[in-house]
């Protein structure tokens, strides 16, 4: 969508979780995570003409086995990286600038656009960054260190006040500020911009916990009960007898699926999303237009305003710009 190139391959734009506020690289800071993430294979020892094959040899295992160390490194100039260790950069030809300044400044393909999220998308990469619980103490640091500038720490406590009473782990605070930072707010900020320029844009939120217990696996038990980052894909592609082996939808969440199915498709075929026995999804009409599109069992799925308006407005004056 923000890459000239790619332009004329396209009709349709869907967009799903997009970390939109999270840095991006530039192919200089993008050569350091590298640096890092070598320094923590089994190549880190060859010589630098031998290195690119020896890491073209590495199995998917230990590449994630040596991007969850890398992971772990905070860059001072850009903390957020470390909740996107694989990330597009910008070297001013593939992509031109960041996806915001480039939406703002008018320089993208001008078609028809769905962006959405689901409801809890920090939850999953706050709880991979952070394997143990983490102290008030420590997540006021973090806040600080991500967040700078005069006063924005403090209205930033402000907006999200600490949990009462205490709890012993910071994690589920601090998810609740990221999503809305990362995702969801800068989602909405993205769907006005799209919207006032009168471009045809459809909101959307999904809003479901998976029903069967164990699907997330024993590494992602802290998504049980949850409605993580990627929740909806077995139902985008209704493909839970695929990527859910020996397990399955139950009744009402193939309605759901068949339901997802059907709007991703007619939206792909006739840039209007509709369902048979579905809610209408109407687009979106711009600032002051807080309903989405909400993608649930119970109740049914249909335009819905949602409850984070007041921290969205809060985000949209602040900036999104922090990296």
């Amino acid at each position: 969508m923000m890459s000239p190139a790619s332009w004329p391959l396209f009709h349709q734009v869907v967009v799903q979780s997009a970390p939109v506020a999270l840095p991006v690289l530039s192919n200089k800071e993008a050569d350091k995570h590298y640096e890092v993430f070598v320094k923590d294979t089994s190549c880190h020892h060859k010589r630098k003409s031998e290195k690119l094959d020896c890491l073209r040899s590495i199995n998917w295992q230990g590449v994630v086995a040596a991007q969850s160390k890398a992971q772990g490194k905070i860059f001072l100039s850009k903390p957020l990286s470390m909740f996107e260790p694989w990330s597009p950069t910008v070297d001013g030809v593939v992509l031109p600038g960041t996806f915001l300044d480039l939406l703002k400044e008018g320089r993208f393909s001008r078609v028809p656009l769905v962006i959405g999220h689901v409801t809890e998308e920090a939850r999953m990469f706050v709880y991979e960054a952070f394997t143990k619980s983490v102290s008030k103490t420590e997540a006021d640091a973090l806040v600080r260190l991500i967040w700078q500038g005069k006063d924005v720490a403090k209205q930033i406590f402000k907006m999200y006040p600490w949990p009462s009473p205490a709890p012993k782990d910071y994690r589920d605070w601090f998810s609740e500020l990221g999503t809305d930072f990362v995702i969801e707010c800068p989602s909405r900020h993205v769907a006005n911009l799209y919207a006032n320029k009168t471009l045809p844009v459809h909101r959307y939120e999904f809003n479901h916990v998976w029903e069967t217990r164990g699907l997330w696996g024993k590494n992602m038990s802290f998504c049980e009960g949850h409605v993580c980052h990627g929740g909806e894909m077995p139902y985008v592609f209704d493909s839970a007898n695929i990527s859910l082996p020996g397990k399955s939808f139950l009744p009402d969440e193939f309605v759901l699926a068949k339901q997802m199915v059907q709007m991703w498709t007619s939206f792909a075929v006739s840039s209007t999303p509709a369902a048979e026995g579905a809610a209408a999804w109407p687009l979106h009409k711009g600032t002051q237009d807080e309903a989405a599109y909400r993608f649930q069992t119970t109740p049914p799925s249909a335009p819905v305003v949602g409850d984070r308006t007041k921290y969205c407005d809060f985000w949209d004056r602040l900036g999104y710009n922090y990296q």
